[in-house]
């Protein structure tokens, strides 16, 4: 389903802000545009940007 460079970041995404499809949404939108992040507070920062735009849009 998801290429194998994908895992890395999905897994880290997982243990950030848990398995939900939501949550794999974002890591799949992350690996599309390059996105890496050092630590799992900066997934949940960039997750939180990425979901309060998705509203603004919706």
């Amino acid at each position: 389903m998801f290429p194998d460079r994908l895992s890395d970041l999905e897994t880290s995404v997982v243990n950030a802000v848990g398995n939900t499809r939501r949550a794999l949404k974002f890591a799949c939108f992350a690996h599309r545009h390059g996105k890496s992040y050092a630590t799992e507070e900066g997934i949940r920062q960039s997750r939180r940007g990425l979901r309060s735009s998705w509203r603004i849009v919706v």
